[in-house]
């Protein structure tokens, strides 16, 4: 009998991500070796759009893999001085974590997300919690290179399952999977340098393979996209 064919997309897929995974979270000096000067943060391999569908819980799942849009110049994000808790979330199977301190909660958005016609590209809906309207960004069209946010599905509910609702409560991350929370040392992250194009992104956490959210930078991006 003839063997099934393999999932191709999903295994070059899986590849691509965990080599930019690897050069992401290898120390900065052999980096810019191995790239001859250009900056880390501007390099993305080449691969086919992540499955949304894809089963990954946020500790082993890879993580992150995005230009954002902000440019250069962004400002260093500023490391704390003592251990902080954080938060682990995933996003199209890649794995995100973000300060406790930076949020106010979690609630499920998908059942009453409404769009919102010409509101901000990084924008999914709008939901209401608590008597308010609350701005559900669409953080896998914020995390994910171009040639992946192509792929992305129109319709983002799936990408909302559930949201991580911001500190002032006036907007949400939206993500796939909610994860535990842990107690963070600044020495673990290597943390973004000036510079580079995910002003989203404070730095990474290599034991837990994943990329730390930098909250101050990505409400400066959701303000540059109109938000």
């Amino acid at each position: 009998m003839k063997p099934p064919n393999r999932p191709h997309a999903m295994v070059d897929q899986s590849q691509a991500l965990d080599a930019y995974l690897q050069d992401l979270l290898a120390p900065p000096v052999a980096r810019g070796a191995a790239l001859e000067g250009a900056p880390a943060d501007d390099v993305l391999p080449e691969s086919p759009a992540p499955a949304e569908s894809r089963a990954a819980t946020p500790t082993t799942s890879s993580v992150d893999a995005a230009v954002s849009p902000g440019g250069a110049g962004v400002a260093a994000p500023t490391a704390p001085a003592a251990p902080f808790e954080v938060r682990l979330f995933e996003v199209a199977g890649l794995a995100l974590a973000v300060p406790v301190a930076e949020l106010s909660g979690v609630i499920s958005g998908a059942d009453s997300l409404v769009p919102v016609p010409g509101c901000a590209s990084l924008v999914a809906g709008l939901v209401t919690h608590a008597g308010r309207q609350v701005k559900v960004i669409d953080t896998a069209r914020l995390i994910l290179p171009p040639q992946h946010v192509a792929g992305l599905a129109t319709d983002p509910a799936p990408r909302c399952r559930q949201l991580l609702l911001s500190a002032r409560g006036d907007w949400a991350l939206a993500c796939a999977r909610v994860g535990e929370r842990f107690v963070l040392d600044p020495a673990d992250v290597n943390w973004r340098g000036e510079g580079g194009k995910r002003p989203w992104l404070a730095g990474t956490v290599r034991q837990r393979r994943c990329a730390l959210v930098d909250v101050a930078g990505l409400t400066r991006l959701l303000a540059a996209d109109g938000d």
